[in-house]
């Protein structure tokens, strides 16, 4: 596969998304001097959906733009002082199709298999128990950039990533669109290894 192919599939996976929510904007947010709402809201709406996962998938950082605002109002019962804004935004996301040929750089290594990060938005578990007596795979070694094609996949509302289950195309010499250092490689293996590997068994047990 050549490598502008390769970038025509992963540019499936990122689309417009259009969001409908509503955020609150409190006493101590109007105390900080002059403020626009505009600002305010914008800001507000990056903190809660950038950099994890919406309905529509995975919500890429800086994307997102505020379209439409209604005016403010307080709600009953309520006595907090919150004034709420009903607002309209769009931003990119990621969502992988099964079937997506994409790369990137191996996070972790063990007996249960290796994981690989794609922009820090999508976490793809690559099952040893698909690649016995695959030589090239089992040599590959944490830092090392990889093709592998998406084969199912799986997210919540607020997860910090989506994760996949995978299967290993080839290694690649072209650096992926969006990388983790290996200090931060190490935090993420030893923060998320219990729940990845608890996450892997239960997909393998589906299959």
């Amino acid at each position: 596969m050549t490598p502008k192919s390769n970038v025509q599939l992963e540019s499936r996976m990122e689309t417009i998304a259009l969001f409908e929510e509503k955020i609150p904007i409190t006493p101590r947010d109007l105390s900080r001097g002059s403020v626009k709402i505009e600002g305010l809201l914008s800001d507000k709406l990056s903190q809660k959906l950038e950099g994890r996962c919406s309905l529509h998938g995975y919500v890429i950082p800086g994307t997102m733009k505020l379209l439409s605002r209604s005016v403010g109002y307080i709600e009953k019962g309520r006595n907090t002082g919150d004034i709420v804004y009903h607002i309209q935004a769009e931003g990119n996301v990621i969502y992988p199709p099964d079937g997506t040929i994409l790369q990137g750089e191996i996070l972790r290594k063990n007996k249960m298999g290796m994981f690989v990060n794609y922009k820090d938005a999508i976490h793809v578990i690559l099952p040893r128990d698909l690649h016995i007596g695959n030589e090239e795979f089992d040599s590959l070694q944490i830092g090392e950039v990889v093709k592998v094609e998406i084969k199912k996949s799986r997210f919540q509302v607020n997860d910090e990533y989506i994760l996949s289950v995978g299967v290993y195309l080839g290694k690649t010499i072209a650096a992926p669109a969006a990388t983790v250092q290996q200090p931060m490689a190490n935090a993420v293996a030893e923060s998320d290894e219990n729940n990845e590997e608890e996450q892997e068994e239960e997909e393998e047990g589906k299959e």
